[in-house]
């Protein structure tokens, strides 16, 4: 190292790239994991609320799907696939690091 003072600067900058070129492809691997998660969770929740609308149809008659469950009745999802939502905030935030903005 004392006759090549940069050779030790150079493979430090290589493996800093290195490990910025696996973040990179961990953050893109990452997005595309949330984005997909997002909108299966949209379709979920969706789906979910279409099916309580029509058991409350097929129970009204008794009360309703709360009046038979008891306590335990949810009828709350929330929706963190939403502009402002958890995930999809967090996607944002993500994407805009990975761009280099934050």
């Amino acid at each position: 190292m004392a006759l090549f003072p940069n050779f030790g600067i150079s493979n430090l900058r290589t493996e800093v790239e290195y490990n910025r070129w696996r973040l990179l492809g961990f953050m893109n691997t990452t997005i595309v994991a949330l984005n997909a998660t997002n909108e299966e969770l949209r379709a979920l929740r969706t789906m979910v609320l279409q099916h309580r609308v029509v058991l409350d149809l097929l129970t009204a008659s008794t009360g309703g799907v709360c009046a038979q469950i008891g306590t335990g009745c949810c009828t709350f999802i929330p929706d963190n696939s939403r502009d402002g939502g958890a995930i999809t905030q967090a996607l944002k935030d993500m994407v805009q690091r990975h761009k280099g903005k934050k």
